[in-house]
């Protein structure tokens, strides 16, 4: 009985799909071992889990639409509480989406430079670049973008007239 070449191909796939499972079974329980022996450490294989992380996140997004890319660098910068690794890729996500013109990327990266410029004790330099940012969405009809816009206007408005005053 012949087998066709399509039930050859699957074969051939499960074959590969079970000695790369196979693999990384070997990989995990080695890993484990060595850990429990004490021989190495979590924090001596952190940075390259991490980085492992960031490349499979980065992967995922090259093959998805705009916004699930946006997400996907929301939830990265989001996991930089973990390692600093992590902010750095989802930042980068969020700002090349937001210089293609994205505009809720372009939101969110102005968020992200407002916030920076809240914690850094109202660092001059960093509100006009996150209202370049909101001002770019607002005028596409970002209505969030244009909220913001508005808000931090004002409050610079604001911060403004009381510096002045006596």
């Amino acid at each position: 009985m012949a087998i066709s070449k399509a039930r050859k191909r699957f074969r051939v796939f499960l074959g590969v799909a079970l000695v790369l499972s196979l693999a990384f079974f070997g990989t995990t329980a080695y890993v484990y071992m060595e850990i429990k022996n004490k021989t190495i450490s979590i924090a001596q294989i952190g940075p390259t889990l991490f980085t492992i992380d960031v490349t499979k996140h980065q992967i995922f997004a090259a093959f998805s639409s705009d916004e699930k890319k946006l997400e996907i660098g929301k939830k990265l910068y989001q996991q930089g509480v973990f390692s600093p690794q992590y902010a750095r890729a989802g930042e980068d996500m969020i700002r090349d989406l937001a210089d293609r013109g994205h505009a809720p990327a372009q939101t969110a990266y102005g968020d992200l430079i407002y916030a920076r410029f809240i914690h850094a004790r109202m660092n001059a330099e960093q509100l006009p670049v996150a209202q370049d940012y909101y001002r770019m969405a607002a005028e596409q009809g970002y209505e969030p973008a244009q909220q913001r816009l508005a808000n931090v206007t004002y409050r610079a408005t604001i911060a403004m007239a009381d510096a002045l005053s006596p």
